[in-house]
């Protein structure tokens, strides 16, 4: 799945080279770290969230958390949907949006 996930969107293991996929649509892109107020247990409710749609055996939605951009992206037809409000809580706006 890795090698046909690296084809589909492009991806790109760099630590310069951003965005290091090509961002499907529809998608969105919250920035981690992006959040300044006090939440509790964010990295926990991320989690959480993630766990919805890591990822479908035909890549039609899924998340993919990028370390040195430090960046979740979310697509699919329905996950961004259904993640949004939780997401943009805790992270505040998505960085990018593609729909």
């Amino acid at each position: 799945m890795w090698d046909r996930f690296c084809a589909d969107f492009d991806f790109k293991p760099s630590t310069t080279c951003r965005p290091a996929i090509t961002e499907p649509v529809p998608s969105a892109v919250w920035h981690l770290h992006a959040h300044h107020r006090p939440v509790q247990d964010v990295p926990g409710r991320i989690d959480a969230i993630v766990r919805r749609g890591l990822l479908t055996d035909d890549l039609r939605l899924g998340t993919f958390g990028h370390p040195w951009e430090q960046t979740l992206t979310v697509w699919g037809p329905t996950l961004p949907a259904a993640v949004e409000t939780e997401l943009t809580e805790l992270l505040g706006a998505p960085i990018r949006c593609r729909t």
